[in-house]
């Protein structure tokens, strides 16, 4: 499906999510059906406003009101027209709206701190202020006051919703292959891209590719994240670390990684801290209150909140770990590690919208003041 659909040019690339619908306006909800068919079948009831179309498992909803205007979550492009938008006229091309979306455009250092802006308005004029400066698409979050500037509108979309008419011949809408199933991808080894300091002062990570592919990180330092970019949205990341001294500081694992102020972590050390899920968050931006949160075991308002912790567990010196992570964005985090060949950890925790990240295409691994080693790290899409 292509994700720019247009009627005179106000509305390009729109998007919403975080959207709710109540039984009381669901007309119909089935599986199985083409996004073709499921307009037809829109056009065919009276009373069908709005068709919504998920590309998982093929699910037709038929509704009997415009359910988007309260959408907790709205995007659009700069040259675009917010207003026209939310009330586009039900009849025109401008009626097909985009869900549920990935976004793969990178982060300006100027998106405003969350509250600072109190409506998708003032998100989408700032970023019209700052075009010279690489804005191209605007993110806000209702709910949290957030406005997130980026430099693309490329996205990948899961769910599409439009009118009885016209038709998505007309509107230039075509069908592909569904987005979470898209043509498989082979393994992936994992590529050493760059990194970023969780910290306030310059320090600069030691990490080092080997000859084997593997990345180590032989400096007692600061808290530092390597990562790979971009990936598929749905993926299994699997890898191996191992410390290479003997102390018992901070090792983990980080995807979903958006910017350095917005991830999820795996992380625990060798002593006193268990291993935990958590998502950091921090509104400060990264610095040494971040990494203190990250270290103090439990949830930090502003910066992390715990998904899921093992009491008592912690990695041993001289063993190799080895894990496996499921990541579906929006949806779940599936880890397991095993301690040496044998079963040590395992966790599924699903993800809502309070704990879910847009955007972050990222995958990485963490350390902090614990030279280690991380070795056979690859991906696959799922």
């Amino acid at each position: 499906m292509r994700c720019s659909i247009q009627d005179e040019g106000t509305c390009g690339d729109f998007t919403v999510n975080e959207c709710s619908i109540s039984e009381d306006d669901l007309i119909l909800e089935s599986d199985g059906i083409p996004l073709d068919l499921c307009q037809l079948t829109c056009d065919t009831f009276t009373n069908c406003v709005l068709f919504r179309f998920t590309h998982t498992n093929e699910t037709c909803q038929l509704i009997n009101k415009d359910f988007r205007q309260n959408c907790q979550v709205v995007g659009g492009d700069r040259s675009g027209d917010l207003g026209a938008c939310l009330n586009s006229d039900l009849n025109g091309c401008n009626a097909f709206i985009e869900e549920s979306c990935v976004y793969r455009g990178e982060d300006l250092a100027f998106s405003p701190p969350d509250g600072e802006l109190s409506n998708p308005y003032e998100c989408e004029n700032l970023c019209k202020a700052y075009e010279a400066l690489g804005c191209n698409y605007w993110v806000y979050g209702v709910s949290d006051l957030s406005c997130r500037l980026i430099t693309s509108g490329e996205k990948k979309c899961e769910v599409i919703s439009g009118p009885q008419a016209p038709s998505l011949d007309e509107c230039g809408v075509t069908t592909t292959q569904p987005i979470t199933t898209a043509a498989p991808c082979p393994q992936t080894n994992f590529t050493f891209d760059d990194f970023f300091m969780i910290t306030s002062t310059n320090y600069t990570g030691n990490w080092t590719e080997t000859a084997e592919g593997g990345l180590e990180r032989f400096d007692n330092g600061e808290a530092s994240v390597a990562f790979s970019d971009a990936i598929e949205a749905d993926i299994m990341f699997n890898g191996t670390f191992s410390t290479t001294d003997t102390d018992d500081d901070w090792v983990g694992i980080a995807f979903g990684i958006r910017d350095k102020s917005l991830f999820y972590l795996i992380a625990g050390s060798g002593n006193a801290d268990p291993l935990k899920i958590m998502l950091v968050n921090s509104t400060t931006g990264s610095d040494d209150t971040t990494a203190a949160a990250i270290v103090s075991g439990e949830s930090v308002p502003g910066q992390t909140l715990v998904l899921h912790s093992w009491p008592e567990e912690h990695w041993e010196q001289n063993l190799n770990y080895t894990w496996s992570l499921t990541y579906r964005p929006g949806s779940s985090i599936i880890f397991s590690l095993l301690e040496g060949s044998e079963d040590f950890l395992f966790a599924a925790v699903e993800l809502n919208e309070t704990t879910s990240i847009q955007g972050g295409d990222k995958i990485g691994v963490f350390s902090y003041s614990q030279p280690v080693l991380f070795t056979g790290m690859s991906y696959v899409c799922v």
